[in-house]
């Protein structure tokens, strides 16, 4: 099974691709709903109006069958020349960049961890997380928390709300937004972030439009401003300085034939934060109205975050660090252990089944210290193997792999717990002593007699491992 990280983002499709598969909350559910994983298969979906992206631990058929649903659940094909897909380490970078604000619109947005966030509780409600995108998450949010009090990535305006406002200020005029008139379209999650982005300022006038009067209330009693009802949107774009759209529909909620004429040489800046695009791109092309999307807005951002960049070294620092954190407990859980469960239960099993074969020759009184002697041996045997097992440093999750091949090696082979393949005697090697009903002839005097049989049953070889013998038949075996 891989780690993968795949989906579509503002470094790599347009708008007008990416709002194609922006998923509501019902179409989440649908998601989760419909997705067909196999056994042991972990995903998690992150849609937000700059990305939807998913973090998948599975095979290649669950990475498949993630982009199936997707495309089941919007009814769109997958543009695949415009989607970003990373494996292993490269997908774990990823999603710790994405929650450190690394690989946001905005540097440092600080809105990104949030939605990280409620993806994670989201996959988690439809039990579609396990340990293993579990710890990832954890990691992440640490990471996070990390960059953003240990460097300046998060310093300034921190999310696409706030750097709407600020490119807004930037493009005023006196480069204030002080005595401007402003109109706000959306009292959710990112409107309210604009409201908190523009609550520094001395705005003439504040409007609020939301579908859902009570939100619109409740911004209103919180930052000031007057409610005004949905259906006067449009109207209220005359006398409007500033208009923010965010209402986080699927659809324009700003049309052009509905908008109002107003002279050229006052034009109002609409910014338009939301993916789908809640602005009809025709307002564009009207008399007196210039539109910024989150394309435009992208490139402002651009032009003004060199700031953020000189910090994004210590911030991608800690994401390396977070990530040696992540691999070291992925090849602990995932290899390591199962690896050295896997040789323990081997060399215990062909322990105990030569003790089962040689128990016609143990004394009953002996049997316990037989049973701790190999024991103790066997512990011994494994112990320097164990330890240094345990001391390796991977490099790579797919150092994993070849961990796992160990294990596979050192798997209990099938004739050890086959009844019939044991019922089988192994063929006598020269030297091993026979076992006779009547006692051995005596030998003759002054004659050495064999050395003592030992009491544990060992079997005598004609050529030891020290036999240079045996070495070259190995090495011709080898060859």
């Amino acid at each position: 099974m891989t780690l993968h990280a795949l989906g579509l983002n503002h470094d790599h499709a347009p708008t007008a691709v990416r709002e194609a598969f922006v998923l509501t909350d019902e179409a989440l559910e649908r998601f989760y709903a419909a997705w067909p994983r196999s056994k042991d298969a972990e995903a998690l979906i992150l849609t937000t109006c700059n990305r939807t992206e998913a973090i998948v631990f599975g095979s290649d058929d669950d990475r498949r069958a993630v982009i199936e649903t997707l495309e089941h659940v919007t009814g769109a094909a997958w543009p695949a020349s415009q989607a970003f897909s990373f494996q292993d380490e490269e997908a774990v970078r990823h999603v710790l960049g994405v929650a450190a604000g690394l690989r946001s619109l905005v540097l440092g947005d600080a809105q990104i961890l949030h939605q990280v966030k409620e993806a994670y509780r989201c996959a988690v409600e439809h039990e579609t997380v396990g340990s293993v995108l579990h710890r990832l998450m954890h990691v992440a949010f640490q990471v996070a928390k990390q960059v953003r009090t240990e460097t300046g990535l998060a310093q300034g305006a921190a999310s696409v709300s706030s750097r709407a406002v600020a490119a807004a200020r930037e493009l005023a005029d006196g480069g204030s937004l002080d005595g401007q008139r402003v109109l706000l379209i959306g009292a959710g999650h990112m409107g309210m972030a604009a409201l908190n982005a523009l609550a520094t300022y001395d705005l003439e006038h504040l409007a609020i439009s939301n579908r859902s009067d009570e939100r619109a209330v409740a911004a209103a009693l919180k930052y000031g401003g007057r409610v005004l009802a949905w259906e006067q949107r449009h109207q209220a774009m005359r006398d409007a300085d500033i208009v923010l759209v965010a209402s986080g529909a699927l659809e324009p909620v700003i049309r052009a034939e509905h908008v109002p004429h107003r002279e050229a040489d006052r034009p109002a800046l609409v910014i338009d934060i939301a993916v789908p695009r809640n602005v009809e791109r025709a307002v564009d092309a009207l008399p007196g109205y210039t539109v910024l999307d989150l394309d435009q807005l992208n490139q402002h951002v651009e032009a003004t975050a060199a700031a953020r960049r000189r910090a994004v070294p210590a911030a991608e620092a800690i994401v390396e660090d977070g990530l040696a954190e992540y691999v070291t407990w992925f090849f602990h859980q995932q290899a390591l252990q199962p690896t050295i469960q896997a040789i323990r239960a081997t060399f215990d099993a062909i322990r105990h089944q030569e003790i089962e074969r040689h128990a016609h020759r143990i004394p009953e009184v002996a049997r316990d210290d037989v049973e701790r002697l190999t024991e103790s041996i066997m512990q011994k045997l494994l112990a320097v193997p164990v330890v240094r097992l345990k001391a390796t440093d991977p490099e790579s999750l797919d150092f994993v792999r070849g961990i796992k091949a160990l294990a596979t090696i050192f798997s209990q082979p099938e004739y050890a717990l086959d009844p019939v393949m044991r019922a089988i005697p192994l063929p006598k090697q020269k030297g091993e002593p026979v076992l006779r009903a009547a006692p051995p002839a005596q030998a003759p005097p002054n004659t050495p007699g064999p050395p003592p049989a030992c009491p544990f049953g060992h079997d005598s070889h004609e050529s030891s491992p020290s036999d240079p013998r045996s070495l070259d038949a190995h090495r011709n075996a080898r060859k």
